[in-house]
């Protein structure tokens, strides 16, 4: 009996896990973690599957989804052996509030600086991120978090 509780309570705690979205929070978090904490944050914390590594284990893909591609997240998490922050690319569906993302970048200090190739371009200090105009055919967009001299 209280193996079957336990197994309620450990599928109900994944289970939050894996519902939380992606929001600027665990945007900000993966520029600024350390790269060998990023499996544990990703799996762990927040429901990813790691897809693969590249790059001698300095580019890591994670991906998440359901039955609706609405909810489809795919990150790539970039070392960088120059600079304290991670890069990353993300691939994101129609059901990831973009405008909330874009709203708490700005909140962080993040300058708006325009519009080039279809982004919306972010820029604080050395750092800038990058957000499609729109969603493309088949619904999703993507964000950049790029940074340099």
């Amino acid at each position: 009996m209280k193996t079957k509780i336990f197994a309620f309570f450990f599928l109900l705690f994944l289970h939050s896990f894996s519902a939380q979205e992606l929001n600027y929070n665990v945007l900000k978090t993966l520029t600024n973690i350390s790269f060998v904490s990023v499996d544990e944050y990703m799996i762990n914390a927040n429901g990813f599957r790691k897809i693969k590594e590249e790059n001698n284990g300095k580019t890591i893909s994670y991906g998440r989804s359901d039955k609706d591609i609405g909810n489809l997240v795919f990150l790539k998490i970039i070392s960088s052996p120059k600079f304290p922050y991670n890069g990353l690319e993300i691939l994101t569906g129609r059901n990831t509030n973009i405008s909330a993302i874009k709203r708490e970048i700005l909140s962080d200090g993040f300058v708006y600086n325009g519009n080039k190739m279809g982004f919306l371009i972010y820029n604080k200090d050395n750092t800038s991120y990058l957000i499609k105009e729109n969603y493309n055919e088949v619904g999703a967009n993507q964000i950049m978090f790029i940074f340099g001299e």
